[in-house]
């Protein structure tokens, strides 16, 4: 065997002896969506109409004229050949009303995840075989026999 295939053959042998395991993950691109509706109550004043109401008399002018509906009162009467009236509501004319407005809020976002891979080298250890065994002793061996080999050779070279 001539001298320049050994040097390639123990970098062979001692670079097989530790197999390692190289996975490869990859995360994919996606675009993740957020919705959000949210209501929320605002305090308002709404004001309510009321319906018209009317109501009427007729007097002598002497009597003192009084007319009611269920928001206002009115009284009018005749003295020393003047007109006097007065008018007055029960309560407001237009009723305000104190409520809740549902608002509701729309929210909306897009993300995007980005392509992303991974590399991870994994040491894998398990019990060897019997046959595996015996082959790694044999391999073993004739390492040893070629360390031997190598130098008788080297002796005889330098002397």
């Amino acid at each position: 065997m001539d001298r320049k295939y050994v040097l390639p053959i123990m970098a062979f042998i001692v670079a097989s002896c530790g197999p390692a395991k190289v996975t490869q993950d990859y995360q994919k691109d996606s675009v993740v969506t957020v919705i959000k509706d949210t209501t929320i109550y605002r305090d308002s004043i709404i004001y309510v109409k009321i319906e018209a109401e009317k109501n009427s008399a007729v007097l002598p002018d002497t009597d003192t004229s009084r007319l009611s509906t269920r928001f206002a009162e009115s009284e009018a009467y005749v003295s020393n050949g003047q007109l006097h009236h007065s008018l007055r509501n029960k309560s407001e004319a237009l009723i305000p009303i104190e409520t809740k407005i549902p608002i509701t809020i729309h929210f909306e976002s897009k993300a995007t995840i980005r392509d992303k891979r991974i590399v991870e080298v994994v040491e894998v250890e398990k019990q060897l075989s019997r046959w595996h065994k015996f082959i790694q002793m044999i391999g073993y061996g004739a390492l040893g026999l070629l360390a031997v080999w190598i130098a008788i050779k080297l002796s005889k070279i330098i002397r």
